[in-house]
C-alpha cells in the first residue's frame, strides 16, 4: 500500500519536504535554550568554540536519545491504527473541533503527522491536530507559529524529488 500511496502522491505533489526526527534525552532541550538565552547578543553566534549558524547546532550527539523498542512498539501502534484510511484535503481543516484520535476516519497529511507526535508525547495533548498545517514545521523565518515540540528536534529540511511521469503523445 505505501508504494502505491508514494506513487499516488508523486502524481499530484512531485516535490516533497521530509525532515528527521531526533529524540533528545530528557530535560536536554530545556538545558539548551536556557543556555542560549542567557548568553550575551555578543556571544550569541557561539558556544564554547562551536559556531551556531542553526537550531541543530546546539546539540551535541550526546544529546540525543537512543529510540527504545517501546518507542517502536508505539509507533507501530499508531501506524496500524492509521494504515488504510483515508486522505482527507480540506475537510478536516475547516471543522472546528478535533475529532479524537480514535474516532478519526481521515487524516490531512499535517494532522496525520501531529497526531504522530501527540500520540508519541513529543506535542502536547492539547494541540488541535487538525489546525496544523504544512507550513507549522518549517523552519522558513516567516513561520510565526512555533510548534511546541517536547524532547524532540526536527533535522533541517530536505527536498524529495519525483520524477514527473511521461505525458502520452
Amino acid at each position: 500500500p505505501l508504494k502505491k500511496r508514494l506513487k499516488q502522491w508523486s502524481v499530484l505533489c512531485p516535490q516533497i519536504v521530509v525532515r528527521r526526527l531526533k529524540l533528545l534525552k530528557p530535560g536536554i532541550q530545556k538545558k539548551r535554550m536556557e543556555e542560549l538565552s542567557s548568553l550575551s547578543s555578543n556571544s550569541l553566534n557561539s558556544i564554547g568554540k562551536k559556531k551556531i549558524s542553526k537550531k541543530d547546532d546546539l546539540y551535541s550527539k550526546y544529546d540525543f536519545a537512543i529510540k527504545t523498542d517501546e518507542f517502536y512498539n508505539k509507533a507501530t501502534d499508531f501506524v496500524n491504527r492509521v494504515n488504510g484510511l483515508d486522505y482527507a484535503i480540506w475537510t478536516n481543516v475547516f471543522r472546528l473541533n478535533d475529532v479524537p484520535f480514535e474516532k478519526q476516519k481521515s487524516f490531512f497529511c499535517s494532522q496525520l503527522v501531529s497526531s504522530f507526535f501527540v500520540q508519541m508525547n513529543l506535542l502536547p495533548k492539547n494541540i488541535k491536530t487538525n489546525r496544523i498545517l504544512p507550513g507549522h514545521f518549517s523552519d522558513d523565518e516567516s513561520n510565526k507559529i512555533k510548534l511546541p515540540f517536547k524532547d524532540c528536534l526536527l533535522l533541517q529540511e530536505s527536498l524529495l524529488l519525483f520524477k514527473l511521469p511521461a505525458v502520452a503523445r
